[in-house]
This record gives structure tokens, sequence and C-alpha cells, in this order.
């Protein structure tokens, strides 16, 4: 299939998925944690994405393999929740930049200032 051709295929293919993902698991959040990155990592190989596209009967191996081609850093050739939903991801984003943040702002108020809270860690001293 000509390079043209197969990434539109990949593309609706992965579209097809992602709106099934949605519809069984109500977000492409919660399919990823619970199917597809159970342990947490955040980022699957190809070997990885096909084995949990198999077992769990997500898609058949050519359509798992269109949608990990659709999806995958292609320098990296790993699938990242990116990928997959690249919106939740950057509201993720912003989500955590936001808390940290705020728990930094916190800290420094409560320590008396940034000097109190960035201090030089205290060197290991060795005893023997």
């Amino acid at each position: 299939m000509e390079d043209s051709l197969l990434h539109a295929k990949a593309e609706e293919v992965a579209e097809a998925f992602r709106e099934e993902l949605i519809r069984l698991h109500g977000s492409l959040g919660v399919a990823w944690r619970l199917l597809m990155d159970p342990e947490g990592r955040g980022v699957l190989t190809r070997q990885q994405w096909m084995r949990r596209c198999e077992e769990q009967d997500l898609a058949t191996e050519d359509d798992a393999a269109l949608v990990f081609l659709a999806m995958a850093d292609p320098h990296s050739e790993r699938l990242f929740f990116e990928g997959l939903d690249y919106s939740t991801s950057t509201d993720l984003a912003r989500y955590t930049l936001s808390a940290t943040l705020r728990d930094l702002s916190t800290a420094v108020l409560e320590r008396g200032g940034a000097s109190e809270v960035f201090r030089p860690a205290r060197s290991c001293e060795r005893r023997y």
C-alpha cells in the first residue's frame, strides 16, 4: 500500500478505535489507564501495544498495527498517552504544573521565603 494511503487508513482506523474506547470506557484516559498502561509507565513499545490489544481483545492484529502507526511517536517508535489523546494529556500536564506551583508557593510562604525552600541539601558525612 502506498505510504500516504497507508497513513490515511491508519488515521481512519485510529479514530474509530478512539471512539470505541470512549464509548466503552467513558474517556480515553480511563481506557489508557485500565487497558493499555495498568502499570502507569506512560509509554508502550510496539510489542507491548500489540500484546495489550490481543490480551484485551481490542483490535485485530492488522488494526492494532495501523492504530500504532497512526498514534505512536515516529522517532522513538513508542506510544505515549499523548498519541492517543493529546487534548487530555495537555490538560493533565497543565493541572500537574498548576498543582506543583501551588504546592511550591505554599511551601515558600510556610517556611519564610524562597531561601528556606531552595536551601542546598546538607552533604552526607561519612562515619566510620
